[in-house]
């Protein structure tokens, strides 16, 4: 007897004709048939003439961890996990997992223990449902994917906006020494955290406030102290929309701060 035919010709037989078309159907079964298997209510073990009957088994039912024992016959079969729970495909003591809805490709070598998995996939289609990807979408949207810090899986990060420029020599009373409109809807953080101001040429005497400014209204300052090089923030957190001009404006009375190199940082 074969793995799959078990219809063989005997010496001197009649009918030859008959047994040779009982095998070609077995093998054709053997090739092309889906044996569905209801996993709702227990485990099942396939016999030998399920195994050999069909070449796909679907699994139905299981909503939680079930097993599905099959024989130690030798032959390549496909198995999915049509239920929602994993699916325990045994032969003896080794066991392949298959996650809800996928299928693998599986062998089985005749052996006690023989079971081997030839791989599968295409089971899980949406984003948050595979295992190294955030789980939901609360509080995502217009977030970004990129790599955690582990380097091991996805998370949705914060996409960023920077803007900037510069100035040179010694702006006078009220001069605009920096504006851009922003390209997109840009929320900018209190007291412009991550944001960066620098004079090439320190204030001496006294400290040059610069007004900030969103769409023409004061949202708070930029402050180089008397001899500092950096300057500090002190804003609103505000929230720009798309085409907002956002501008530096010298004050009224300066102390010398020169050569400005302005980077502001927002989130989109």
């Amino acid at each position: 007897m074969g793995n799959i035919v078990q219809s063989e010709i005997a010496a001197n037989q009649s009918n030859k004709a008959t047994t040779a078309n009982d095998a070609l159907a077995e093998i054709d079964a053997g090739m092309t048939e889906l044996l569905e298997i209801d996993l709702s209510t227990a485990d099942a073990t396939l016999t030998a003439a399920q195994y050999r009957g069909a070449f796909t088994v679907k699994t139905t039912g299981n909503d939680g961890t079930y097993h599905l024992a099959l024989p130690a016959q030798k032959r390549a079969c496909g198995v999915y996990n049509g239920g929602t729970g994993d699916l325990n495909v045994t032969v003896g003591a080794t066991t392949v997992t298959i996650p809800a809805a996928t299928g693998y490709h599986l062998y089985t070598d005749g052996t006690t223990d023989g079971l081997i998995s030839l791989g599968g996939g295409g089971g899980e289609s949406d984003f948050i449902g595979l295992t190294d990807t955030p789980t939901d979408y609360t509080n995502a949207a217009g977030r970004a994917v990129m790599v955690n810090s582990t380097g091991n899986a996805l998370e949705f990060a914060t996409v960023v906006e920077q803007v900037g420029g510069w100035f040179d020599g010694a702006p006078s009373a009220s001069q605009t020494v920096f504006r851009v409109a922003l390209t997109d809807a840009t929320d900018l953080p209190a007291d412009l955290a991550g944001s960066v101001f620098r004079a090439g040429t320190a204030p001496s005497g006294g400290d040059d406030v610069y007004d900030v400014q969103v769409a023409g209204a004061s949202i708070g300052s930029v402050t180089f102290a008397d001899g500092a090089t950096s300057g500090t923030a002190s804003v609103t957190a505000t929230a720009c929309a798309a085409g907002d001009v956002v501008a530096l404006i010298a004050p009224t009375t300066l102390y010398g701060s020169a050569d400005l190199t302005v980077t502001i940082k927002g989130t989109l």
